[in-house]
């Protein structure tokens, strides 16, 4: 702002993530009037040393290393229920609520990629319910605001990252530092005195929100 730019450009240079304007659009608008939504999958992924040290480490190495994602995702996921998640009735969504009871969420681990390829890709996918009940006397149900949850992914996906971060260094002693992904852009942290030439060797990275199956909003971190 100070060097002239206008607001808009400011932001764009400041931003953590895509705008929450990514997402709408005409064409997924359109999307969610055709199709409901049923839930979304929030994908935690690890940074890409944390991948090739449990490909290459010993058995304990690994169970530490699945045991630190255990912790930082389930953080996260707690995160979400406690401090974000709302439901919402009336007409356009008007009353907004916290949830009662908690998120309904089905946890599924993966190894790879999808294309199944021999590369190391160790990954959650946390599909997480639309439907929530009321904080009301009778306990009803409904539907979570879903706009809420996806304004706050960037925060979540980010504490994610550091809380597997510090359980990496808790348990195994391991230090991190940072790696240019994109000229200009922040750095992502990975972990030190891993040759960060064999990230090329797992696949590639990438963080991306976009429709999944049937009425399943999906956020890959």
């Amino acid at each position: 702002m100070e060097a002239g730019d206008d607001p808009a450009k400011a932001r764009r240079a400041t931003v953590l993530g895509r705008p929450i304007e990514h997402n709408r659009s005409p064409k997924t608008e359109k999307a969610k009037e055709r199709t409901p939504w049923l839930a979304m999958d929030l994908v935690f992924r690890a940074p890409s040393t944390a991948h090739i040290a449990r490909a290459l480490g010993d058995d304990e190495t690994r169970l530490v290393l699945e045991l630190c994602q255990d912790i930082a995702r389930d953080k996260a996921l707690a995160w979400f229920e406690d401090s974000v998640a709302e439901i919402r009735w009336r007409s356009g969504g008007k009353i907004r609520k916290p949830i009662r009871d908690g998120l309904i969420v089905a946890v599924f681990r993966h190894y790879e990629s999808r294309a199944a390829e021999p590369k190391p890709l160790l990954h959650d996918h946390a599909v997480v319910s639309i439907r929530a009940r009321r904080p009301d006397d009778k306990g009803t149900w409904g539907n979570l605001a879903a706009d809420s949850l996806m304004a706050h992914i960037v925060a979540a996906d980010t504490l994610y990252t550091l809380s597997f971060m510090e359980e990496v260094s808790a348990r195994l002693g391991w230090a991190w530092e940072p790696r240019e992904v994109t000229p200009g852009r922040r750095p992502v942290m990975e972990i030190a005195g891993i040759d960060q030439r064999l990230i090329g060797w797992r696949s590639g990275p990438g963080r991306r929100l976009r429709w999944y199956g049937r009425g399943c909003g999906r956020w890959s971190t």
